[in-house]
C-alpha cells in the first residue's frame, strides 16, 4: 500500500515539473496551421474568384489549447496566443483554394466560415503526452447578391501521442493546428462547396 502511494506521489510531482504549472496558469506561444500539400488543380478554376471571411464565435479567441492534470483531468495551464486566429484561418483557407487553383478575389461567390470549436487538450503521462485535438467550422458559400448557395459544418477529432520526457506546452496545441488543417481540407474537397462557389460566379 505505502509503495503504491510512494509511486503515485512519484508520478504526480514529475508531472508537475514536466509541465511547469499550476491551475490558472497561462503559457503563450503561436499559432500557425500546416500549409496544404500539393493539389490537382481543377479544371477552369483559374475564372473562380472567392472572397473568403472568417468569424471566430469562440468566447475564448485567444485560447489554443489545455494541459490536463493527468489524476483530476482539470485544466491546469490555457495555452493561449495573441495571434488573430480568424486571420491564420483565413489565409489557410486561401492557401488550401490556391492549391486547386481558386484565386482569392473580392468576389463575386463569398466563403463565409465560422470557426465554432477550435481546442487542442494534453495530459502528460510517464512516457509522454496524450493529445487531442478537436474543431469544428461552419461554412456558407453567397452569391454576390446574398443568396446562400450551400451551407455545411465540418467537425474532426482525432487523438495522438507526443513521446518524450521533457514537454514544451506546445503539444495540445500543435494537435490542433493540426486537425485545423484537416478540417479546411475537408471542407475545399467538399465537392458540393466547390460547385456552389462555381455557381457563385453568376454566369
Amino acid at each position: 500500500m505505502r509503495r503504491n502511494v510512494l509511486a503515485r506521489l512519484g508520478t504526480a510531482l514529475l508531472l508537475v515539473a514536466a509541465v511547469g504549472g499550476c491551475d490558472g496558469a497561462r503559457h503563450t506561444t503561436s499559432f500557425s496551421i500546416p500549409p496544404p500539400d500539393a493539389r490537382t488543380k481543377l479544371a477552369g478554376a483559374g475564372g473562380i474568384g472567392v472572397k473568403v471571411s472568417v468569424s471566430d464565435l469562440r468566447t475564448d479567441t485567444s485560447r489554443l489549447a489545455g494541459i490536463l492534470d493527468a489524476f483530476t483531468q482539470r485544466v491546469v495551464i490555457k495555452v493561449v496566443t495573441t495571434q488573430a486566429v480568424d486571420a491564420e484561418v483565413a489565409k489557410s483557407i486561401e492557401m488550401e483554394l490556391a492549391s486547386r487553383g481558386i484565386r482569392p478575389a473580392e468576389g463575386p461567390a463569398f466563403l463565409l466560415v465560422d470557426i465554432a470549436t477550435a481546442e487542442g487538450t494534453a495530459s502528460a503521462s510517464f512516457t509522454g503526452m496524450y493529445v487531442w485535438g478537436d474543431v469544428v467550422l461552419s461554412a456558407k458559400v453567397l452569391s454576390g447578391d446574398g443568396r446562400i448557395l450551400y451551407s455545411q459544418d465540418y467537425r474532426r477529432n482525432q487523438k495522438g501521442f507526443v513521446p518524450g520526457m521533457f514537454p514544451t506546452k506546445d503539444e495540445g496545441k500543435a494537435q490542433m493546428e493540426i486537425v485545423m488543417a484537416a478540417t479546411i481540407r475537408e471542407m475545399i474537397d467538399d465537392g458540393k462547396l466547390v460547385e456552389a462557389l462555381i455557381d457563385g460566379q453568376g454566369r
